[in-house]
């Protein structure tokens, strides 16, 4: 599934924007995203990139999920 992603000093200031008007209060408001929207792997790509490092991923059981869930107690 394709998500939108944001870059933070985006979201921030949108937010920042939105805070600091009163008429913006008590409504519904959509920051603009990134398009066309990219997959978890696409942004990891990306990072491993702008970062200079190969990029090393894995795919995370259902199995080894629940195991380290219990281990952090979040079951």
């Amino acid at each position: 599934m394709k998500r939108r992603l944001q870059p933070f000093w985006d979201a921030a200031a949108g937010l920042r924007l939105l805070a600091t008007h009163p008429e913006s209060f008590n409504q519904v408001w959509h920051l603009p995203t990134a398009s066309p929207p990219i997959d978890g792997h696409a942004f990891m790509e990306a990072a491993a990139e702008a970062l200079g490092v190969p990029l090393r991923a894995a795919t995370l059981q259902w199995w080894m999920f629940r195991r380290l869930s219990g281990i952090f107690g979040l079951r």
